[in-house]
C-alpha cells in the first residue's frame, strides 16, 4: 500500500493472500502439507531417531517399528477413539474422556513445534497401552486454561477468537456468496475433512464464521486489493518452510515469483510453523539483511535446520526416562499456542 515506506521486512511464515480473497480460503491453503508434517515428520522422523528417541519407535512385538507399521498402529489408535471414547482420571480434575477429535487438535497443535514431539510421542504409545493417565493431563491443560484454585495468569493480551475471524473473514469480504447456503459449507467442511483428517476439522471452523459476515458486519475499511509488484524501497525477505502445517514453502514461491526483484526466499528445510526449526543459515541471512542490508543474489535460497526432531540439543535422551518431563514440554508448548498457533476444535 506504501511502497516508498518500506525498509527492512521479514515475513516468516507466508500467505499468498489472493487466496485468502476466496470464501474459506485461508482454510484449505494447506491441508496437504498438514499430511505431510505428519507422515514424513513426526512419525518417519521418530523411526530415524530410534526407540532411544521416540516412544512411538520402540518395538512391540521383537520386530522393527517401520514407518508403514507405525502409521497403521496411530490409524487404529486414533480411529478406535470414534466408536469407543477412552476414559481418563486425574487427581486434579476428575473424570475425563480421550474422544477423536480432542486427541486429532492434539496431533494438529504438535505439527506447529517439533520441540513437543517426543512429549506426544510418549502420549500416544501410553495410550495404546490402555494407560490413559498423561493423555487426560495434556488434554486437559489443553482444553482447559482457568483453574479457579489458583490466582490467573497475567497475559501481555487477552486470547480469544475474535481477532483471527474478523480479519480471516474481511479478506475475503467481496467474495460471492453461495447460493446453496449450509449444503455449499457441508460440502466445504466434507471436503476438507477428506483431504486432511488432522486439520481439515480444525481450519474448518476458522473460515465457517464468515458465512453471515456481512451481514453483521459493515465492509471493513483498508482491505487491499491491488497486485502485489510494486517497487518497493527495499526487498522484502520472505522465509517458508517445507513443512509448515499452516503456510507451506509455496505460498512462498508463489508470492516471490509475483513480487520479483521485490522480494527474496529462503526455503527453510524444517518442521514446524515459521522458522522455530533453529537455522543458523536462515538466522546469519536475517540478521544480514536487518542490520546491514545484504541479501542474497539469487531469488531463492536454500537452508536447513541444525537439528533433527526428536534430537534436539542431545544426542542420549531417554524419553521413557526422567530427563524428558513431557508435561513440562506440553505446558510450554500450550502458553506459545495461545499467540503463534491455531485454534483447535473438536
Amino acid at each position: 500500500m506504501f511502497p516508498g515506506s518500506v525498509g527492512r521486512m521479514i515475513l516468516d511464515g507466508t500467505e499468498y493472500v489472493r487466496d485468502h480473497r476466496l470464501l474459506g480460503g485461508f482454510g484449505w491453503t494447506a491441508l496437504d502439507n498438514v499430511t505431510d508434517a505428519w507422515h514424513d515428520g513426526f512419525l518417519g522422523e521418530c523411526i530415524n531417531a530410534g526407540p532411544e528417541h521416540c516412544a512411538l519407535a520402540r518395538s512391540r512385538d521383537g520386530n522393527a517399528v517401520t514407518l508403514k507399521s507405525l502409521e497403521s498402529r496411530m490409524d487404529a489408535l486414533i480411529k478406535s477413539l470414534i466408536q469407543r471414547p477412552v476414559i481418563g482420571y486425574l487427581e486434579s480434575s476428575g473424570p475425563s474422556l480421550m474422544t477423536y477429535s480432542s486427541l486429532v487438535g492434539a496431533v494438529y497443535s504438535a505439527l506447529y513445534n517439533a520441540e513437543v514431539w517426543p512429549a506426544v510421542a510418549q502420549m500416544l504409545y501410553e495410550l495404546e497401552d490402555g494407560n490413559a493417565t498423561l493423555a487426560a493431563e495434556m488434554l486437559d491443560k489443553a482444553e482447559w486454561k482457568y483453574n479457579p484454585a489458583s490466582t490467573p495468569p497475567s497475559l501481555p493480551k487477552p486470547v480469544g477468537d475474535d481477532l483471527g475471524a474478523l480479519v480471516i473473514c474481511s479478506n475475503a469480504y467481496d467474495a460471492p456468496q453461495p447460493s446453496e447456503g449450509l449444503v455449499w459449507w457441508e460440502s466445504l467442511w466434507a471436503n476438507m475433512t477428506s483431504q486432511s483428517w488432522i486439520a481439515g476439522n480444525s481450519r474448518f471452523f476458522n473460515v465457517f464464521p464468515c458465512r453471515h459476515f456481512t451481514t453483521y458486519w459493515p465492509e471493513p475499511a483498508e482491505v487491499y486489493r491491488g497486485s502485489l509488484n510494486h517497487t518497493l524501497k527495499n526487498p522484502v525477505l520472505l522465509i517458508a518452510e517445507t513443512y509448515d502445517p499452516a503456510t507451506p514453502l509455496r505460498n512462498g514461491r508463489r508470492l516471490l515469483a509475483e513480487m520479483g526483484s521485490n522480494a527474496r526466499l529462503i526455503a527453510h528445510h524444517g518442521y514446524g510453523h515459521s522458522s522455530r526449526d533453529k537455522s543458523a543459515c536462515t538466522d546469519n541471512i536475517a540478521k544480514s539483511y536487518i542490520l546491514e542490508g545484504k541479501l542474497p543474489i539469487e531469488q531463492e535460497t536454500a537452508c536447513y535446520a541444525d537439528e533433527k526432531p526428536y534430537l534436539y540439543n542431545t544426542q542420549t535422551i531417554d524419553v521413557g526416562s526422567k530427563a524428558v518431563d513431557p508435561m513440562a514440554l506440553w505446558m510450554h508448548h500450550i502458553q506459545e499456542l495461545a499467540f503463534l498457533g491455531p485454534r483447535l476444535r473438536g
